[in-house]
């Protein structure tokens, strides 16, 4: 349901007030695969929302899809790296996605079978963190 109500921008405030971001980042966490499905499938939808994707990385977010991206669950991987790749679009979040693995983890995934989009947008993040780091 949460996953399908992501979906809906116009749902987005209401899915913030009722702690919605917190229930996905939640979801993904758990060991069930189903369950880690769908949170990463709802937090790639919600992470599409720019107003939500540093509270997400905050909130503890970005481990658990580096988690699930090491996973052998390919269709959650998948949703993982979308939510993952989301959520660098902010880049406030660019630190954080370093710390937790994420740039490994989507290069990776950018290592398999149809992955060079995926690996170019990885690097590009890393590239961004790197000249970060270098201005300050």
């Amino acid at each position: 349901f949460l996953a399908l109500l992501s979906e809906y921008q116009e749902c987005h405030r209401r899915l913030q007030e009722a702690n919605a971001l917190e229930s996905a980042v939640a979801l993904i966490s758990l060991v069930d695969e189903e369950c880690q499905y769908y949170g990463a499938f709802a937090l790639a939808l919600l992470a599409k929302n720019k107003s939500f994707q540093v509270p997400l990385a905050k909130m503890g977010g970005v481990r658990p899809l580096v988690s699930i991206m090491a996973s052998k669950h390919s269709d959650a991987r998948h949703w993982a790296a979308l939510a993952l790749l989301k959520l660098a679009d902010n880049f406030n979040n660019h630190i954080t996605i370093a710390e937790e693995g994420g740039i490994s983890a989507l290069l990776a995934i950018g290592n398999g079978e149809g992955g060079v989009t995926v690996a170019n947008l990885a690097k590009r993040a890393f590239d961004d963190v790197k000249q970060k780091w270098r201005k300050s």
